[in-house]
């Protein structure tokens, strides 16, 4: 007779251990639709994020900004290059990581008559001690206001009153001009220009210039405006990091396996 009893004592224990998982799947369910949504302050720098820093809005802007002459090619500078000869033209790099060979064919076509525009808060040490200049910190402060150099420029500067890399130019020679600087108790270089054969390139070191929380705040647009207004109008080829896409899964179980907690149980 007892052990007639166990099977049905087990079967209840199995049925209320089950009641217990459901119940707590339909508590972190409802926990997770509720789950206020936090603001991502990440500085990605892709074109596909519509975070505060990302480069969704200045993705779609960027035809209008370049007289719809951009090129965004999905390869490397390297591959763009290999075994071609272009026509003078635009080079835009944006926070991109780029090898010392795309670097060496990006010049290359600089000193044919191209002109480049970086805008990075850093560069290799190959292209530093080729152009002749470098990253560094140049404030500590919570904020930090960009002017450009030029008198047709003066009113149109542009505040960073969040999470500002602070970044800019030490070591600058003689021959480069300073289009633009920080400007606070101290001024310091954060926009040059270096020829560089038959053409130039120009560096700016605060590529949150053109990132969705800047450029949606009024009169910033004027700003980056003037800073791209140094290139000639012709065609652009912007080459961004890639970026790749993970497709969501279509199962059923999506929620419980990209719920840590879920997934375990």
């Amino acid at each position: 007779m007892i052990l007639s009893k166990i099977p049905i004592t087990m079967n209840k224990t199995i049925r209320l251990y089950g009641i217990i998982f459901i119940v707590l799947l339909v508590i972190l369910a409802l926990l997770e639709l509720n789950k206020t949504q936090l603001t991502d302050w990440r500085k990605y720098y892709d074109i596909d994020k519509k975070s505060p820093f990302g480069l969704y809005v200045f993705d779609k802007e960027v035809d209008n900004l370049l007289s719809n002459q951009v090129t965004k090619p999905a390869i490397s500078p390297y591959e763009y290059y290999k075994g071609k000869e272009k026509e003078p033209h635009n080079i835009l790099i944006v926070q991109s990581p780029i090898d010392d060979e795309s670097w060496k064919r990006i010049l290359n076509n600089v000193a044919g008559g191209s002109d480049a525009m970086i805008i990075s808060t850093y560069t290799s040490n190959f292209i530093s001690d080729t152009l002749g200049l470098y990253h560094t910190i140049i404030s500590y402060g919570e904020t930090s206001t960009l002017k450009l150099t030029d008198k047709k420029f003066t009113a149109d500067s542009i505040v960073l009153n969040k999470l500002p890399n602070r970044t800019g130019f030490r070591r600058i020679r003689k021959s480069h001009e300073i289009l633009g600087k920080e400007v606070g108790e101290k001024e310091y270089a954060n926009f040059i220009k270096v020829k560089h054969g038959k053409g130039t390139i120009y560096l700016h070191s605060e590529p949150l210039i053109l990132t969705n929380y800047y450029l949606l705040e009024s009169d910033n647009s004027r700003y980056v405006e003037s800073v791209f207004s140094y290139l000639p109008n012709r065609e652009t080829v912007w080459f961004s990091r890639a970026n790749k896409q993970v497709a969501e899964s279509s199962s059923p179980m999506r929620f419980i396996l990209s719920n840590p907690p879920l997934r375990y149980a």
